[in-house]
């Protein structure tokens, strides 16, 4: 009796573990654009308030001046 009911225990829980690991999760859409982008406008810059306020003018939320390699320095604008 006790081995049956540990059976049935195990099958249920396998049967529980399937349809839960089946069900569909939403997944955010991040849309056309990324969020981190080069700004459209600026291409190179010396400091993070410059560039803040240039890509808060392309809608976004904000904008950092961030090396790019051997080029210096590039304006990334954050949309998200």
């Amino acid at each position: 009796m006790a081995k049956s009911v540990g059976s049935s225990t195990i099958v249920v829980l396998l049967i529980a573990l399937l349809l839960v690991g089946s069900m569909e999760l939403p997944v955010v859409e991040g849309g056309t654009r990324g969020c981190k982008q080069a700004s459209k406008s600026m291409t190179t810059c010396t400091a993070h308030p410059e560039c803040d306020k240039q890509c808060k003018g392309e809608k976004a939320k904000m904008g950092l001046c961030r090396a790019d390699g051997p080029k210096g320095k590039k304006c990334w604008c954050y949309m998200c």
